[in-house]
C-alpha cells in the first residue's frame, strides 16, 4: 500500500478487508495476520472497509 501510496498521491485509496470469524476459518494464525495489518490500512489508506467474514458466509447460506 505505501509504494501505491508513493505513485500515486493524488489518488483517493480504499481497502477493502475481510475481517476473520472463528466459526468460518480454521487458520491459527488468521486473527494475528489481520490484527498486525489493521496499523498499514489505516496509515496507508483513505477509507479502510472491514467486512465480517461471518456474516458475508451467513449471506452466502442464505442465499445458495
Amino acid at each position: 500500500l505505501s509504494k501505491i501510496r508513493e505513485e500515486f498521491p493524488d489518488r483517493m485509496m480504499a481497502t477493502f478487508s475481510v475481517m476473520p470469524s472463528p466459526k468460518v476459518s480454521d487458520t491459527v494464525v488468521e486473527p494475528y495476520n489481520a490484527t498486525l495489518s489493521l496499523n498499514q490500512l489505516v496509515e496507508n489508506s483513505d477509507e479502510t472497509f472491514c467486512i465480517d467474514n461471518e456474516a458475508l458466509y451467513d449471506i452466502y447460506e442464505r442465499t445458495l
